[in-house]
């Protein structure tokens, strides 16, 4: 597929897993998990228990797993040019980077990508500034060209709204990532993060903070052992 010459070193788990969540676009699941089980077999890797590398059911509420995370990677990286490889980074970037949503990311041009004040990269839309969570900043430098006009994806489409997205996901190929899971993903990270729900919810556009019940099922909970300390605010009890 190209991601790597057939040798020794191609046998590794990770690659394995991407590549049978890749092989689930092509083939019945079950099919896909008996590869994934040789390739492992053959790698010296365990086949005690049968996992799948991906999900059967989700949801677009569902945030994707780190493991799904780093298969997202896999397929920015293993477009087959540089064009293709440019808009999957964008289209990674900006959702599980930014949480933008589909019709958003197609909004995004050069010039609305600007350094801050830590030097990592952030995004300018409509009055909001969105700052690209670190682990996807490389991602998003790597999509820019010194062409302030040029939109991030699909630059030659007339069209601007998630038919563009829609559009260049396809021209990617199987593996493509869904625009409103890669949100759900970034919304859960920052909450998880317990960053500033209100600054949240102006990065992400929102007016009421409804997004709290569909990712409550996934949320990061503070031991109880640490709950009296969180609630005392770091403050001394007087």
């Amino acid at each position: 597929t190209g991601v790597t010459a057939i040798s020794v070193k191609a046998l590794n788990e990770r690659i394995i897993n991407a590549y049978t969540s890749h092989r689930k676009s092509e083939v019945e699941a079950p099919v896909a998990e008996r590869e994934r089980k040789l390739l492992r077999t053959l790698a010296g890797l365990p086949n005690t228990v049968e996992k799948r590398t991906v999900a059967t059911t989700s949801t677009p509420s569902t945030p994707y797993s780190p493991l799904e995370q780093e298969e997202i990677r896999y397929w920015v990286h293993w477009q087959l040019t540089k064009h293709r490889s440019s808009v999957a980074a964008a289209i990674a970037a900006l959702g599980l980077g930014c949480g933008l949503t589909s019709g958003e990311m197609a909004k995004v041009r050069e010039k609305d990508i600007i350094e801050l004040e830590d030097g990592l990269l952030g995004v300018t839309l409509e009055g909001r500034t969105i700052p690209v969570l670190a682990e996807w900043n490389d991602e998003l430098a790597s999509t820019l060209t010194d062409e302030p006009s040029k939109y991030l994806i699909s630059p030659r489409s007339v069209l601007r709204d998630k038919s563009a997205i829609a559009t260049s996901l396809r021209i990617c190929g199987p593996g493509s990532p869904s625009p409103q899971r890669m949100r759900a993903t970034w919304l859960l990270a920052h909450v998880d993060a317990s960053t500033n729900i209100f600054a949240l919810m102006a990065a992400a556009g929102l007016s009421a903070p409804d997004f709290l019940r569909r990712l409550a099922s996934f949320a990061s909970f503070t031991p109880a052992s640490e709950q009296a300390s969180s609630f005392r605010l770091s403050t001394e009890v007087k």
